[in-house]
């Protein structure tokens, strides 16, 4: 898994199917919008590449218990090449990432099969959910429920007022 990727589409789904992983946040667009300020960082150059990547690893070094590891790992090496690549081989690399941009039949997972699931799951929850929430009005967690609950296409924009490109994420848009 440490392997590099052979292409900028075999970079990019990687990169997709990473950030599905992890359940707090998995939501497809906002997995593609972080591949989009990617492009944008590089597209921007070398000072603003690698000043992101400096604000990641003063994060990981003060808040991570093992951030020094990940630091040497992934960030100091990356940071030291990225002072050596001409600018313009970032807008390129920029420009081959947006190109390969994946989609969901080319991420390798059954990403349609998984959301088609999750309908029937939702939907089939929703009549025990409801009858839950008129029963008992003392739990404390009326609340919650209604905020992570969005849109098939992203946020809930009826209340945010946002276009649908940005979401709101606990509180943040993103």
């Amino acid at each position: 898994w440490l392997a590099p990727p052979a292409s900028p589409a075999e970079a990019a789904g990687a990169s997709v199917r990473r950030s599905l992983c992890y359940p707090l946040l998995r939501h497809w667009l906002l997995s593609l919008r972080a591949l989009d300020d990617v492009c944008c960082l590089l597209r921007l150059g070398k000072v603003a590449t690698i000043r992101a990547l400096l604000a990641a690893r003063k994060l990981l070094q003060g808040g991570a218990e093992y951030g020094y590891l990940l630091n040497r790992a992934w960030l100091d090496d990356t940071v030291i090449w990225l002072q050596r690549v001409p600018a313009r081989r970032l807008v390129r690399l920029a420009a081959a990432l947006e190109a390969a941009a994946p989609s969901k039949p080319t991420v390798g997972w059954p990403l349609e099969q998984y959301e088609a699931l999750a309908l029937e799951d939702e939907e089939g929850g929703e009549g025990e959910a409801s009858s839950s929430e008129s029963g008992d009005s003392d739990s404390g967690e009326s609340g919650e429920g209604g905020e992570r609950e969005a849109a098939p296409g992203g946020a809930n924009h009826a209340d945010t007022g946002r276009s649908e490109r940005g979401m709101e994420v606990e509180g943040t848009l993103v």
